[in-house]
C-alpha cells in the first residue's frame, strides 16, 4: 500500500508550524487588545473638556458655508458619539449653509437637497440664518418658513421670491442680500418689508433683466458687478437716497472716457466708493459731494480725466486714497500715479497696492512733496525684486516732521518674487534698516513686514 499523507516527511514539520503560526496569532491578538484597553483608558486632553467648551470650540471650527463630509460642522458628527451629541445640540453650528441644487448634486447624489436644508434649517432651531440658495425654487420656498429668521441671504439663478410668497411678510434679521444670476432670464425678487436691510449686492449678468421690489431707500452700501453698461444701475440708485457706499466692478473691458453722462445722478450721502476701472463705469454718471474714500483698480492712466471731473462737480475732499496696480496692468507709469494724485490733493492717508510689481517701478510718483501735501499715512504693498529703498528713503527725508512734511506713519508690506535669488530671504540688509531707523528717530513711525513677518517697528 502507497504511504498515507501522516507518512510523509513534511506533514510533522507542517503540524508544528502551523501550532507555531496559531500561537503568534493569539499573542498578537492578545497584544492588539491590551494596546486597544490602554488607548482606550487614556483621557485626551480635548476629551476632559466640559461639553460647553468644546461646543466653542466647533464654533470656531467653522470655515465654509456650503456642507461638505471633510468639513465642520458635518465632520464633527462623524468624530465620535460624544462628538456628534455636541454637534447636534449646538444650533451655533448650523446657522450658516450655501447649497445650490444644482452645484452640489454630485456631492450629496445620496440626499434630497430639500431633505438637507431642512436638516440645516431644524439643527439652527431659532437662531439667525446665514442662507446662499439656488438652482431649486423649492428650496427658497422651504427657507421662506424662517424668512424672520434670515440674517444674510444669497439668491442665486432660479431662487425668485414673488409678490404673493412676499405678501405680509416682515424680514425683521435681513441685514445682507446678494443677488446672483448669471442667466438672461428675468429673476424676481421682491422683499419690501426688512427694517434692518443695509446691505445689497448684485453679481449678475444683466440689472434689466432684474425684476426689483427692495426696500433701496434705506440701503446705505451696494455693490454691482454686471456685464451692463452702467447706465443701467442708475435707476437703483436713484432710488438710494441713504447711500453711504458704492462697490462696482464691471466685466466688460470698455475703456471710458466721458467725463459726463446722462442719466445722471447725485447722490449726497455716498463717502466711500470701490471701483474698477476697465470698462463701463458710473464715474460719469455720479455726483459724489461726501465722497471721503475712494479705492481704484486697474486702469488708473484712463481713470485720470474722468475723476477730475467728477472731483470737480462734486466738491468733495477725498481723505483716504487706495490704488490697486493690477499685474495685468502693464501700461500703467509712475507718471500716471502723479497725474491721478494731483486730482486729490486734501488726501491724507495712502495706500498703494502694487501686486505683482516692485516698488521702485512706481514710487518716484511721490517724490516731489507738492503731491498729496497732506499725506500723513502711507502704506505701501508690494513684491521684493530687489532692495533698492534709496528712492523711498529720499522720499520719507523729505516728507517726515524733520523735512517740514506731514508723514508720520509708514507701514512696508513685502511679498517674496516667487523666482528671486538676488536678496536674502532673511530679511532686508542691515544697513538698510539703520536708514529706516534713523528716519524714524525724526518723528516717523515705520513698520516693515516681509511675507507677513515683522522685521522693523519703530
Amino acid at each position: 500500500m502507497p504511504d498515507s499523507g501522516k507518512n510523509h516527511p513534511d506533514f510533522a514539520a507542517a503540524r508544528i508550524r502551523l501550532a507555531e503560526l496559531d500561537t503568534l496569532i493569539n499573542s498578537l491578538i492578545v497584544e492588539r487588545q491590551n494596546l486597544r484597553d490602554t488607548l482606550d483608558a487614556v483621557i485626551y486632553p480635548v476629551s476632559s473638556l466640559p461639553p460647553e467648551i468644546l461646543s466653542h470650540i466647533f464654533v470656531r471650527c467653522l470655515s465654509s458655508k456650503r456642507p461638505a463630509k471633510h468639513l465642520a460642522p458635518l465632520l464633527l458628527t462623524q468624530i465620535c458619539r460624544l462628538w456628534r451629541e455636541i454637534a447636534l445640540a449646538t444650533p451655533e453650528l448650523w446657522q450658516a449653509v450655501a447649497l445650490n441644487a444644482r452645484r452640489d448634486m454630485v456631492a450629496h447624489a445620496h440626499q434630497n437637497p430639500e431633505e438637507l436644508l431642512k436638516m440645516w434649517l431644524d439643527r439652527s432651531a431659532t437662531l439667525p440664518l446665514t442662507l446662499s440658495l439656488g438652482g431649486l425654487q423649492s428650496l427658497v420656498d422651504m427657507a421662506m418658513k424662517h424668512h424672520d429668521r434670515w440674517c444674510e441671504v444669497t439668491l442665486e439663478s432660479d431662487a425668485a421670491i414673488t409678490e404673493p410668497e412676499a405678501r405680509g411678510k416682515v424680514f425683521s434679521n435681513l441685514r445682507v442680500l446678494e443677488l446672483t444670476d448669471w442667466s438672461q432670464d428675468p429673476h424676481t425678487v421682491v422683499i419690501e418689508n426688512a427694517p434692518v436691510l443695509k446691505e445689497v449686492h448684485f453679481t449678475v449678468f444683466s440689472i434689466e433683466s432684474m425684476n426689483l421690489r427692495l426696500p433701496f431707500a434705506q440701503i446705505e452700501k451696494i455693490g454691482f458687478q454686471t456685464f451692463d453698461n452702467a447706465a443701467t444701475c442708475v435707476p437703483i440708485l436713484l432710488q438710494c437716497t441713504n447711500l453711504v457706499h458704492i462697490d462696482t466692478k464691471t466685466l466688460v473691458v470698455q475703456t471710458i472716457t466721458d467725463h459726463f453722462l446722462d442719466p445722471h445722478v447725485t447722490l449726497d450721502s455716498v463717502e466711500s466708493l470701490n471701483i474698477n476701472y476697465i470698462g463701463s463705469t458710473i464715474v460719469p454718471h455720479v455726483t459724489l459731494p461726501a465722497l471721503r474714500q475712494l479705492t481704484l483698480s486697474e486702469e488708473v492712466d484712463t481713470a485720470v480725466g474722468p475723476f477730475k471731473a467728477l472731483s470737480t462737480r462734486s466738491g468733495c475732499s477725498l481723505q483716504e486714497l487706495t490704488i490697486i496696480v493690477d499685474q495685468h496692468n502693464y501700461k500703467m507709469r509712475s507718471l500716471h500715479l502723479t497725474q491721478f494724485f494731483e486730482v486729490f490733493p486734501s488726501v491724507t492717508t495712502l495706500r498703494l497696492d502694487f501686486r505683482d510689481h516692485a516698488l521702485y517701478r512706481f514710487i518716484n510718483a511721490l517724490s516731489s512733496a507738492d503731491i498729496l501735501p497732506s499725506m500723513h499715512t502711507l502704506t505701501i504693498d508690494s513684491v521684493r525684486e530687489r532692495d533698492d529703498y534709496y528712492i523711498l528713503l529720499d522720499i520719507l527725508r523729505a516728507r517726515s516732521p524733520a523735512g517740514n512734511g506731514t508723514l508720520v506713519n509708514l507701514t512696508l508690506l513685502l511679498r517674496s518674487a516667487a523666482k528671486s535669488s538676488s536678496v536674502d530671504a532673511r530679511g532686508l540688509p542691515g544697513f538698510m534698516m539703520d536708514h529706516f531707523r534713523d528716519i524714524a528717530a525724526e518723528g516717523m513711525r515705520i513698520q516693515i513686514f516681509l511675507d507677513g513677518a515683522l522685521l522693523l517697528d519703530v
